[in-house]
């Protein structure tokens, strides 16, 4: 990620545009599973939003800074593994 897409993304503007308008919009009326995965969350702004919806939300990241960021920001309400979405860590059919 360059300089612009960090200070966009990292923003409240951007967290709030998430909660208020993507999500909804990308999710519908979707019904989501009892386990869900989010491939590469960055700073997290779609995590916050999905982890207050979900039972179980998982997360694949693979720079390690934005992985101890979500740790240290989620805690308990969201499981993330550092890895490359083109190698997954997970069985077949986990999600």
């Amino acid at each position: 990620m360059n300089r612009v897409h960090n200070l966009i993304c990292s923003s409240g503007w951007w967290r709030r545009r998430v909660e208020r308008k993507l999500v909804p919009w990308g999710l519908g009326t979707a019904e989501l599973g009892d386990r869900v995965l989010e491939i590469g969350p960055g700073f997290g702004a779609t995590t916050r939003v999905l982890a207050d919806r979900l039972g179980r939300l998982d997360v694949l990241e693979l720079e390690p800074r934005y992985c101890e960021k979500l740790r240290t920001e989620l805690g308990e309400r969201v499981t993330v593994t550092q890895g490359d979405a083109t190698r997954m860590p997970y069985p077949d059919a986990s999600f």
